[in-house]
């Protein structure tokens, strides 16, 4: 990620903060120990939404498909990470 990119992604994460009210690595460590949820307007999000392509999905490797589906040379997967279509295809046994 480029300098303003990272930049831009530190903004965003303190925006959200803000919009939260709270601190989503701290709430997540709760949700694990008492089962609590994130609040509803975190699922439709759009500014989280733009965050987590950035600093989630940007950043990781992420599991498309199971390898089964792509048993045979010249099989072909097709599908979207984020925002990023994405196309896999077996070329060799």
């Amino acid at each position: 990620m480029s300098r303003g990119g990272a930049d831009k992604a530190k903004a965003s994460a303190i925006r959200i903060r803000k919009m939260l009210g709270f601190d989503p690595e701290k709430h997540l460590l709760r949700l694990q120990e008492n089962g609590e949820g994130m609040p509803p307007f975190v699922y439709s999000s759009r500014e989280i939404f733009a965050f987590e392509n950035a600093k989630v999905l940007g950043a990781i490797w992420t599991r498309l498909t199971p390898l089964e589906k792509l048993k045979e040379p010249g099989s072909v997967v097709v599908g979207q990470v984020g925002r990023t279509p994405v196309l896999v295809t077996r070329i060799a046994a």
